[in-house]
């Protein structure tokens, strides 16, 4: 559990006996904890998989390259929910660029990169169709030579539903062109079945750059299944 203490407590994160704190649009919050169910799909085991075998591959590293990803940590602070700069770990910094770069098909590296600035996806509109089954995505931006855009959506959820943090599912990696509709019917049938009528779906967008593993922001868009 993380807690920051000013003359109170000033904002918190995190899991304690049970319990949970977390933020939302009212503030901050706790909630019982709910351990969900252990869910093996074979994405999820490929994920799991994908990490593992990087944290692995650290391991492999010679103690010069291990040395240089620990110096270079201080280059890629970001910051933290209480708005502090945290810097992360030699390992977790490898293995998070080298999950991207491998996400979205690229060659794991083992020397670290310098920041560079990446792309920021911007997406015009996501229309769904019941009647066709037609899921299409309009950019208002696309990628340049060495990015790639991880295009994530959520199963089809209640039109209530708002927190979808942890709904997310990757459906395809590609090349956006600029205003050029993206047709992923097949993709999202495949992950998650024909739209139905009425419900509520979720996409996300974000850039990676193929070489160094950044990933830019992410915007998000949704739609109601129209007929």
């Amino acid at each position: 559990m993380k807690i920051k203490f000013g003359n109170e407590i000033v904002g918190g994160s995190g899991k304690s006996n049970g319990n949970v704190i977390a933020k939302n649009r009212g503030g901050y919050y706790v909630r019982t904890k709910v351990t969900p169910t252990n869910p093996r799909s074979s994405r999820q085991i490929a994920v799991r998989a994908l990490l593992a075998s990087n944290a692995q591959a650290w391991g492999s590293l010679t103690e010069a390259q291990r040395a240089a990803w620990n110096s270079a940590v201080s280059s890629w602070q970001k910051t933290n929910i209480f708005g502090d700069l945290v810097k992360p770990s030699g390992i977790n910094l490898y293995v998070r660029l080298n999950n991207n770069i491998v996400a979205v098909g690229g060659v794991a590296i083992s020397e670290p990169p310098l920041p560079i600035a990446v792309g920021y996806a911007q997406v015009l509109a996501l229309t769904v169709s019941a009647a066709t089954g037609a899921v299409t995505l309009t950019p208002v931006n696309g990628t340049s030579a060495d990015e790639k855009a991880v295009i994530r959506f959520t199963e089809q959820l209640n039109p209530g539903v708002t927190f979808v943090k942890s709904k997310f599912r990757q459906i395809a990696v590609d090349d956006l062109v600029d205003a050029t509709p993206k047709v992923l019917t097949a993709a999202y049938a495949t992950a998650f079945g024909a739209p139905v009528l009425g419900r509520k779906i979720v996409c996300e967008v974000y850039f990676v750059n193929e070489t160094t593993g950044q990933q830019g922001a992410t915007v998000q868009v949704s739609a109601i299944v129209a007929a």
